[in-house]
């Protein structure tokens, strides 16, 4: 659901966290007084049945914001009635009733989302254009129509009426700090797009990228596009790659800055995610995400000069001065954390830039051994457990097969003894989860040195 409502941010968050939503944020109001919210809806908590009509849906949306509000639904984020794709609808006051527009699959119970507009867009852009306004009144309905598939909904949206901001800004600095060995993180960095690197020791490295611009919504320029979509690519898949092998007591953090906004991601083996914003203007509904994260940095950088105040730290929504300042000095971080997530144009002049390689550029022998080094390995036992599976049920097989084959004869019996089909399905069952298992082991090491 995007949805934006006369509602100040605070009285959004606080309606949306009641209805006990946890997947969505909600941005800053502007100076009209609209906020904007992008909200999960979908399943729902109670587990009720899908509404049985559009009114139904948006009546859902008035338990959620509070009138006048502007909002578009889709089946993949929200509980629609069927064979409905999407809706956009507009409710002026408590009083009127909503004014909507639907899009309707044209493949009804296929897997492909493509969707048309169902009806004349104009009685809802009406009611769009009397409460935030359209930037082209002409132009607008031919949008709605051209609009196939529901991810292109808020790109849409945006395009068509003057909406409060719907997405935090591009950050102006992307800094990863990773506890593990310098050399392995060094080379996969080399799979990223324009990287900085500095190593502060053997064990701690701190290495930041530069995202090109985001393509604007509804551009056509591809070849912005594509920068974009690659450097992004380039940058997770050397993060991922880092996060893959991590060994215990090693993390990597993640901070990234748009302007006085923080956000933050700490990664460990055996844990999920935890992670957080420091941010006046946008707020996650979840109050969970830092759960875990406490704990993960202690076990990879040691008891903190204040636990109290950590704990606080990494609970907080918001933070009197610099919040990742705060965070190296609890942590003995190294400084050069803050200088990345500060100054980037600084940390650059003192970090060694690491030109990236080409996708299937090779690295020199040096580095691959590093990444050799952290390759996913199984377990001995693991390994010898799919190895008794695959022969004992080649075994099964062999017996079962050949008892048929011979007509009891080879086990002594004068006809079929009734148990070889059991045995040679038996067989394969096992063959086969012992085959699967060794060769899942062998793919995630081939794809983890792919990077």
């Amino acid at each position: 659901m995007n949805v934006v409502t006369r509602t100040p941010h605070d009285q959004v968050l606080a309606r949306l966290r009641a209805a006990d939503l946890e997947h969505g944020r909600v941005g800053p109001t502007d100076e009209r007084g609209w906020t904007f919210a992008e909200v999960d809806t979908e399943p729902s908590t109670d587990e009720r049945p899908a509404p049985a009509s559009v009114a139904e849906a948006l009546a859902r949306v008035d338990g959620l914001v509070a009138a006048p509000w502007v909002v578009q639904l889709d089946a993949g984020s929200d509980e629609l009635p069927d064979g409905v794709s999407a809706i956009l609808a507009a409710r002026p006051d408590h009083v009127a009733a909503p004014v909507a527009v639907t899009w309707v699959p044209l493949d009804p119970g296929g897997t492909d989302h493509t969707m048309r507009l169902d009806g004349d867009p104009a009685g809802v852009l009406a009611a769009v254009a009397a409460l935030v306004g359209l930037r082209d009144a002409t132009s607008a309905p031919d949008r709605l129509r051209e609009l196939d598939h529901p991810d292109d909904l808020l790109d849409a949206f945006v395009e068509v009426a003057h909406l409060p901001t719907t997405d935090s800004a591009a950050p102006d600095a992307v800094v990863q700090l990773v506890r593990s060995d310098a050399g392995f993180v060094r080379a996969v960095v080399r799979r990223a797009s324009s990287a900085w690197v500095r190593a502060t020791d053997e064990r701690t490295t701190v290495w930041a990228t530069s995202r090109p611009s985001p393509p604007v919504p509804g551009s056509t320029d591809e070849r912005v596009l594509d920068e974009f979509t690659a450097a992004l690519a380039g940058e997770f898949r050397a993060r991922s790659t880092i996060e893959r092998g991590l060994r215990p007591g090693e993390a990597v953090v993640g901070i990234e800055r748009a302007g006085t906004a923080v956000s933050w991601t700490v990664v460990t083996p055996g844990r999920p995610w935890a992670y957080g914003v420091w941010d006046d203007g946008w707020t996650d509904l979840s109050t969970s995400g830092s759960e875990g994260a406490y704990e993960a940095l202690v076990e990879a950088f040691g008891e903190p000069r204040d636990p109290a105040r950590l704990r606080a730290l990494l609970t907080a929504s918001t933070w009197p001065g610099d919040p990742v300042a705060e965070l190296a000095y609890l942590l003995g971080l190294p400084s050069a954390l803050v200088e990345a997530v500060g100054d980037p144009e600084r940390f650059r002049h003192g970090a060694e830039r690491v030109q990236p390689l080409g996708p299937t550029a090779p690295l020199t022998a040096a580095e691959r051994a590093a990444v050799e080094a952290r390759a996913p390995r199984r377990a001995t036992g693991k390994t010898a457990r799919d190895v008794v599976l695959l022969v004992l049920g080649l075994v099964l097989l062999g017996l079962g097969t050949v008892t048929f084959m011979t007509d009891g004869a080879v086990v002594g019996q004068d006809g079929s003894p009734g148990w070889e089909i059991v045995a040679w399905v038996a067989g394969g069952v096992l063959a086969l989860a012992g085959w699967a298992g060794l060769g899942s082991a062998r793919s995630d090491r081939r794809r983890f040195l792919d990077l």
